[in-house]
This record gives C-alpha cells, sequence and structure tokens, in this order.
C-alpha cells in the first residue's frame, strides 16, 4: 500500500501541528508546533511487515512511527519504532509484526519549529522480501550490476550510508565487505547509534582477510563504542575518487 504519493484506494492523510504541499511530486512539510505528526487510519486491517519511508531535510532527525492494532489498541510508545535519518536524502525502515495486523499509522516528525522536509514515499509493506537501498553522497552514484553495487565517486571522501532498523549491537561480532576497486584502498566502516550521530570513535578500519585483494574485515565486539541500538552503517570505500564493486557487506554473529 503507497500512502504517498497516494495511490489508488490509499486511506485520507490527516496532519496535526504540520503545514503541507505538494512540490515537484514530493510533499512538502513544515513544522508549526508541539507534537507534529502525520496519520492514516487504514480502511481494514493490514499485515505490514514494514514502513519505508524517503525522505530529505538539511539536518538529521528522529522519525517516529506509532501504530495501533489488536494488540495495540491505542497509539504508544511501546507500539513504536524510531529512526535517525540522516541529512540530505534519506531512506528509512521500520519494522513490523504481521501477525498483529495495523489499524492506524502515525508519524512523528522532528518537534522543531519551522523545521522542514519533503517526503518522497511512504510504503507499507506486507511483502517478505525487503528492499532497503543505500543512501550515497552527493556526487558519488550506485548502479546495480551482476557483480554487485558499483560505486562511483568523482571527488574525495566518498560513503554510502545503510540504514540498519532493529540492530542490536550485542549480537555481532565482527564485520566483512567483499570490496573490488583501486589497488591499495583501504575502507573503514562507521556506525550510527540511537542519536544519528557519526564520530571517529565509532569507526573502524577494516583490513585485508583470506590472502585476497577484495575481502576485509574488523573485529566490533572490542570496541567501546559498539553498543547498543544501532540506527545505520556508512561505508568509506576509500578516500578519494575511483569506482569500486560492492559484492557483500556481512554481519557476523557473536558465537553461542
Amino acid at each position: 500500500m503507497v500512502l504517498w504519493p497516494p495511490s489508488a484506494g490509499a486511506p485520507e492523510r490527516r496532519r496535526r501541528h504540520v503545514d503541507a504541499r505538494v512540490e515537484a511530486g514530493a510533499l512538502a512539510l513544515r513544522v508549526t508546533g508541539r507534537d507534529p505528526a502525520l496519520e492514516w487510519k487504514l480502511d481494514a486491517p493490514v499485515a505490514a511487515r514494514a514502513v519505508t519511508l524517503s525522505r530529505d531535510a538539511a539536518v538529521a532527525g528522529p522519525l517516529q512511527l506509532f501504530w495501533s492494532s489488536r494488540g495495540c489498541p491505542h497509539f504508544s510508545e511501546a507500539c513504536s519504532r524510531t529512526v535517525v535519518a540522516d541529512a540530505g536524502v534519506s531512506a528509512v525502515e521500520f519494522l513490523l509484526d504481521p501477525s498483529d495486523p495495523v489499524r492506524e499509522l502515525r508519524l512523528d516528525l522532528p518537534e522543531r519549529a519551522g523545521e522542514q522536509l519533503r517526503l518522497r514515499s511512504l510504503v507499507v509493506s506486507t511483502s517478505p522480501e525487503r528492499a532497503t537501498l543505500p543512501i550515497a553522497r552527493e556526487g558519488v552514484e550506485l548502479q546495480a550490476s551482476p557483480a554487485g553495487l558499483r560505486i562511483t565517486a568523482r571527488s574525495d571522501d566518498p560513503w554510502i550510508t545503510l540504514p540498519t532498523p532493529g540492530l542490536d549491537a550485542r549480537h555481532t561480532s565482527a564485520v566483512e565487505v567483499v570490496l573490488r576497486g583501486p589497488a591499495g584502498a583501504a575502507p573503514r566502516v562507521y556506525w550510527a547509534l540511537g542519536d544519528g550521530t557519526l564520530s571517529e570513535q565509532a569507526a573502524v578500519d577494516l583490513a585485508g582477510a583470506d590472502s585476497g585483494d577484495a575481502t576485509h574485515r574488523a573485529r566490533l565486539d572490542d570496541r567501546a563504542a559498539w553498543t547498543g541500538p544501532i540506527a545505520s552503517l556508512r561505508l568509506d570505500p576509500g578516500t578519494g575518487a575511483g569506482v569500486w564493486t560492492l559484492e557483500a557487506l556481512r554481519l557476523l554473529g557473536r558465537a553461542p
């Protein structure tokens, strides 16, 4: 079910303390007061697996999704998910339990008067397949290929960000990247904690592994900053312009 742009049969959208207007196919939003939110009351309960949205904004900020269902008859903190969206164009995903169909949805926006953002898409998914796409820095092009994700950077400091809803650091011990590109390029991974900020303390350089030049790994569970919910991962394939093919990015679980 596509809530934005509205598809045929999409429920009516309500808003609270938000000005909204259609602008070049996007829904331009401006916060006007406290507790700003968009709401949808579904015509019939939906066994939703995820709600995904794409938005762009000048600054990073939290988005909180509430839902009502048989198990959650009223909007409450217990029946909500919060994701910190990066500045610029960002895709985020809220995972839901399809065994408890949702009846209503409420998207809470950052509570800062005058805050502006553009909602590009909002989709309620019932499919077991997920298709969360990375977000690239301006000047970095992404293209799917049979070999993997092709990353083309035309300037220094390239990176891509991958939302990681539901990721908890305690279940992961290491990261592994299979990346083909310029010789000598040293990939680096950053992670965003609950507030969405990035820092050098929450980062790790990946070293070559398996006697090859494509596979790189690094321990995570020995890093003090690898803790709690992880909002997203950022991969820096190198430090300068170049072309890389990302074949895999894996988080390795802890040994039982």
